[in-house]
């Protein structure tokens, strides 16, 4: 079958799969991902890395307990977010990740009274903390987006907001 013979909720489904491989390695490494997307059927190689993956493993670990990655259809602007859940053979990421799921706290971006339980509240954390090198293709996309964040469209951005991004965008010209 080709990539075509599958829906695009199937391939997603695939990529999903993608994140585990490699999750019971303590290697750190986009190979597995990399394998994963060249040979799993639904993806049949057309899609690749564009960014990442980025691991967090706790120092106490031997196991990441998250990996991101963006893969990119080839020929197209799709590009999809792909992010592991629990690592199933990761003892602190079911204690830390999982099991206090029962516990919550304010949700600091919700609304007022929106409470996030304390292990999607970590998660969410360390995801916006990951940081990887985009691939080589990734990187005119990334200067597009930021070259694309000029005048008015950073208006409503505090001062140091601005500033960022306009550092970050002068960088990428």
């Amino acid at each position: 079958m080709t990539t075509a013979a599958f829906s695009l909720e199937q391939q997603l489904l695939t990529l999903a799969l993608a994140a585990y491989a490699g999750a019971a390695s303590p290697s750190q490494s986009a190979a597995p991902i990399t394998a994963a997307l060249a040979s799993l059927g639904p993806l049949e190689g057309h899609w690749q890395l564009a960014w990442g993956p980025a691991f967090h493993r706790p120092r106490f670990a031997l196991l990441d307990d998250s990996v991101m990655f963006v893969a990119r259809y080839e020929r197209s602007h799709r590009y999809a977010v792909v992010i592991r859940g629990t690592n199933p053979v990761s003892a602190p990421d079911w204690i830390l990740g999982d099991l206090w799921a029962a516990h919550d706290r304010p949700w600091a971006t919700g609304a007022a009274g929106e409470r996030v339980s304390l292990s999607s509240s970590l998660g969410l954390c360390v995801l916006q903390h990951l940081r990887a090198e985009p691939a080589d293709d990734a990187r005119g996309f990334t200067s597009a987006i930021l070259k694309a964040l000029a005048g008015d469209a950073l208006a409503p951005l505090s001062g140091a907001a601005r500033a960022t991004i306009t550092g970050l965008r002068d960088a990428a010209q």
